[in-house]
């Protein structure tokens, strides 16, 4: 019988993956099999920090870095429920390791562009013009405002990429081969805001990344999901990207006046002690005011409670590589 955690069943969906006409893996069907999996089943999917095999990732081409650099890092953001500060989490979190003086790329996946537009980048290209025309990813890099960091920017014509993209040889590899092809020696850290959906966009990117982050909102609904995300996790790694590693869980919307958002974090924490990150986001006006403004929160209001989250969540992510 399911486990139920405050009257959520932590139910398996499974993301089938299948060979498409070309031999690559393309994405078939998801199927819920109403089955539960233990922590113990997960943990394996976060390298333990006294793993003698955890450290500095493999370069792979066009990812060169010189005596001084570590190596480059590529992050995915991901989760496909909407509203669980997704791309509240990557532009802030970019920018606070962008504050750290680590040079980072932000890469909008998410057609509504919202990591886009807040930093104050609008382009009717960006990533559709790589994914969709085969054009370089150092063709659209554009800077933004804030010091060490730039952009690829979404569009809405990105939703229309998927169905281009399908006809592509082993699609799901698509932007993992851009970005070999492309010369990142400028960058050490690579984030990848995705879109609410496990489509091809998403599966794109943690066919890509290094590393996964999962934000989960402070809330009761937002917990029948993370069983997916995870099952996702582990079929890409097992058919995509075996080097795929989840960093964690990163509790956002969190509002410590409320025992619901007490409860949820607690339960989460029993169910994955060793995934949830001891970084919490909590809720902020500050954060809901930033993008309005343009700038990330740790600059529209560098004292405030959500930029030392965030400053906490770089030094997290920082200290584990």
């Amino acid at each position: 019988m399911p486990k139920a955690v405050l009257g959520v069943n932590f139910n398996d969906e499974l993301l089938r993956l299948s060979p498409d006409r070309h031999g690559g893996p393309t994405i078939a069907c998801r199927l819920g099999l109403g089955a539960t999996r233990d922590e113990g089943d997960l943990v394996w999917l976060r390298p333990h920090p006294l793993d003698p095999k955890h450290g500095r990732s493999e370069q792979r081409p066009g990812r060169r870095a010189d005596d001084n650099m570590k190596p480059l890092r590529i992050i995915a953001v991901a989760n496909h429920k909407g509203g669980t500060a997704k791309t509240t989490t990557t532009v802030n979190l970019a920018a606070c390791l962008a504050e750290r003086n680590q040079q980072t790329l932000l890469i909008d996946l998410d057609p509504q562009g919202n990591a886009s537009s807040w930093l104050g980048i609008n382009s009717d290209a960006g990533m559709y013009s790589v994914l969709a025309r085969g054009q370089s990813l150092e063709g659209q890099i554009q800077r933004s405002a804030v010091d060490g960091l730039a952009v690829i920017p979404a569009s809405p014509l990105l939703a229309t990429a998927e169905r281009i993209m399908a006809g592509e040889p082993a699609a799901e590899m698509l932007l993992g081969r851009k970005m070999s092809q492309g010369n990142l020696a400028a960058w050490q850290n690579v984030l990848i805001d995705t879109p609410p959906a496990l489509g091809l966009l998403t599966i794109n990117a943690l066919a890509a990344a290094d590393e996964v982050l999962v934000p989960v909102e402070a809330h009761i609904l937002a917990l029948s999901g993370v069983v997916q995300v995870l099952n996702t996790i582990r079929l890409v790694q097992e058919q995509l990207n075996p080097k795929l590693k989840l960093i964690g869980f990163v509790i956002c919307r969190f509002d410590a006046r409320t025992r619901h958002c007490a409860e949820v974090r607690e339960r989460l924490i029993d169910k994955f002690p060793h995934l949830v990150l001891s970084a919490t986001i909590r809720e902020n006006v500050r954060l809901a005011e930033a993008p309005s403004f343009g700038a990330p929160i740790a600059v529209y209001a560098p004292a405030s409670s959500g930029a030392a989250d965030y400053r906490a969540l770089a030094s997290e992510i920082i200290a584990m590589h």
